[in-house]
């Protein structure tokens, strides 16, 4: 990628030997996201929504202009479906808070294998809290969800279906539309994990349709400690909230209260706001250069690296017909943990393990994996350098 997009990041700049693969997991952070944040504390540092003084109107506005780009970014009808969370699973925690109180035995709750620990385990709560029949959509060859028979699995017992947009190990894109589809026709609510679809792949929810949809800042460019639950305002509306107190409580009597509108009504207490500020540079940054510039730069390294691992037979590649720039492989008979450590020897930054993905590792019959993951800020050159040092690794473990 040229320079210019390069010197966007401030951690290349101050990490020159840097070779960094661990994107999927969080990337780098864009420099004007970072000023942004900075710039909040240095100037300002005021609460939201509760001083009428300048500098709380003028972060109020900040942090709500924030909600805007989070809005169009998704393709949101309005701001208020958009809910500040502290990430992915916060998000996905307040749904599940919200269907314990709704479901009951007899109901069915649809999801996959391929799920993130952070999507799947709040639903198992759920299940076992309510009595609900948690099941799991069938996955092909590949085990990458099968759609056609994903249809055949929802029925008028389904009532919620929480499945990823995009694979955090194997990289798949879900074919969500038809799914959804069905869903709206037997009433069943459908969450999507978009943690890893955001930085890849537009999204718009009007034409997804799917009632609620999670993803974080900091694999976007932006900050950690900031996520996004949108949900179509009727469902939003219907949501029990999971905390209650300052900032979104309306009236309150000695014994009851009631709550404020949408969005106040759901974020509840001091929001994340210079994370929040920092979101909308890294969001907009991204819809300056679009995301099929990034997919496909990062599908060219993906191919680039898999051709290469073709000419090395002591490499298992777990995912050659990935569909975004992730490559998940593994070396014969040398544990995942310590190539990692080989290779950040080297300064580089892979991830391995189960990846927060532990039903389909045991898919995978494997223990740990390592996983590359790509975005614009690489080239050519850090994969090279990858495979130099796997070849080390290689002859190092095998002797």
């Amino acid at each position: 990628m040229n320079q210019t997009l390069k010197n966007k990041f401030k951690a290349i700049e101050k990490n020159p030997t840097l070779t960094y693969l661990d994107s999927a997991a969080s990337s780098l952070k864009i420099d004007d996201s970072v000023q942004s944040m900075v710039n909040y504390y240095e100037t300002s540092g005021a609460n939201i929504s509760r001083g009428a003084y300048a500098l709380g109107i003028e972060t109020t506005q900040a942090y709500e202009a924030s909600r805007e780009v989070v809005a169009k970014y998704i393709g949101a009808n309005k701001k208020e479906e958009i809910i500040f969370t502290k990430g992915t699973t916060q998000s996905m925690n307040m749904l599940a808070y919200h269907f314990e109180k709704v479901l009951k035995k007899g109901d069915e709750i649809l999801s996959s294998e391929l799920e993130h620990n952070a999507a799947i385990l709040p639903f198992q709560r759920v299940a076992k809290s309510t009595g609900a029949t948690l099941t799991y959509v069938a996955l092909d060859k590949d085990l990458r969800i099968d759609s056609n028979k994903a249809l055949n699995q929802i029925t008028t017992k389904t009532k919620v279906i929480v499945l990823t947009y995009v694979s955090n190990v194997m990289g798949y894109i879900t074919d969500l539309k038809p799914i959804i589809k069905k869903a709206q026709e037997v009433g069943a609510i459908v969450i999507v994990d978009a943690a890893q679809a955001a930085p890849h792949i537009t999204i718009d929810v009007k034409d997804l349709g799917c009632d609620f949809l999670a993803f974080s800042g900091h694999k976007c460019f932006g900050p950690t400690g900031v996520g996004i639950l949108y949900g179509r305002y009727d469902q939003l509306n219907q949501l029990v909230p999971s905390e209650v107190g300052g900032g979104m409580v309306d009236e309150v009597e000695l014994y009851s209260h009631t709550y404020l509108e949408l969005p106040e009504r759901l974020e509840a207490g001091t929001p994340p706001i210079a994370e929040v500020i920092g979101l909308a540079p890294a969001l907009n940054y991204i819809l300056k250069i679009g995301h099929d510039t990034i997919l496909n730069h990062s599908k060219k390294l993906q191919q680039y690296l898999l051709e290469a691992l073709k000419e090395r037979s002591y490499i298992k590649v777990y995912n050659p017909k990935s569909d975004i720039g992730i490559v998940t492989f593994n070396i014969q008979d040398v544990h995942a943990h310590d190539v990692q450590s080989f290779l950040s020897e080297s300064n580089i930054a892979v991830r391995t393990g189960h990846h927060c993905a532990k039903l389909l590792q045991k898919r995978l019959k494997t223990s740990a994996t390592i996983r590359v993951s790509f975005q614009i800020y690489n080239d050519t050159n850090d994969i090279d350098k990858l495979l130099d040092v796997l070849d080390t690794a290689y002859q190092f473990f095998r002797t």
